[in-house]
């Protein structure tokens, strides 16, 4: 609980939890290890450098709602060029009406900001250079 709303990366990154075969493999391993004399390691450490394929799919759907709240917000400060509507204003269709929902230049332009704000490529965390 102590990570939420805060850098991830001083918490590990992005939330991974192992299934209990990996953790019983890693434990195993360990085990040989000592056995051999040979140092082992904590398991932060071990997780260092794991794949986003580990994430949990809780994980990812908490990810996914944060990022498009995000996205959300920003699309109301990025000005539409396709309907002109300003800050804090929603599209408008070309009867005046409000649209739905926003144009799909001002939403790919909200979805470009917000992902490199986060440090995202696409949907998944990765490092963003000069972000």
């Amino acid at each position: 609980m102590a990570a939420r709303d805060t850098d991830r990366q001083a918490y590990g990154g992005p939330a991974i939890i192992p299934t209990q075969w990996q953790l019983i493999k890693l434990a195993r391993d360990a085990e040989r290890a000592a056995e051999r004399g040979v140092e082992t390691t904590t398991f932060p450490e071990a997780m260092q450098g794991i794949g986003i394929g580990w994430e949990s799919k809780a994980a990812a759907a908490r990810r996914r709602r944060e990022r498009d709240a995000a996205v959300a917000v920003e699309v109301l400060r990025t000005p539409c060029a396709t309907c002109e509507a300003g800050d804090g204003e929603q599209c408008r269709t070309k009867k005046g009406w409000v649209a739905e929902q926003p144009h799909v230049g001002r939403q790919r332009e909200a979805e470009a900001t917000v992902d490199a704000r986060l440090g995202y490529l696409d949907i998944n965390p990765v490092a963003v250079p000069d972000a």
